[in-house]
């Protein structure tokens, strides 16, 4: 197991038909693409206090919960899945 270096940090992995997302290094949870469920995400995210949030990005499909989340306070990062993988070497 990883340690937690910033327990207030979020990560998801944006697809197509949902959103899994895991907060300080917890167990995942699925959220949809609509804008109901991107504004539950954001719910989630400032009820647990999270300050940033990274989300690796594929096509076009990270741009929705982009635009919800710029306009809280918390700080939205794009990573390439290829350089945050814990597969990767």
């Amino acid at each position: 197991m990883l340690r937690i270096i910033n327990p207030k940090a979020a990560a998801g992995d944006i697809g197509s038909e949902y959103i899994c997302v895991s907060i300080a290094g917890g167990p995942a949870e699925r959220f949809g693409t609509v804008t109901r469920e991107l504004l539950r995400l954001q719910d989630r995210l400032q009820a647990h206090g999270v300050d940033s949030f990274a989300m690796e990005f594929t096509g076009v499909y990270w741009i929705a919960l982009y635009e919800v989340l710029e306009k809280t306070s918390i700080r939205v990062c794009l990573v390439n899945g290829a350089h945050v993988s814990s597969r990767h070497p």
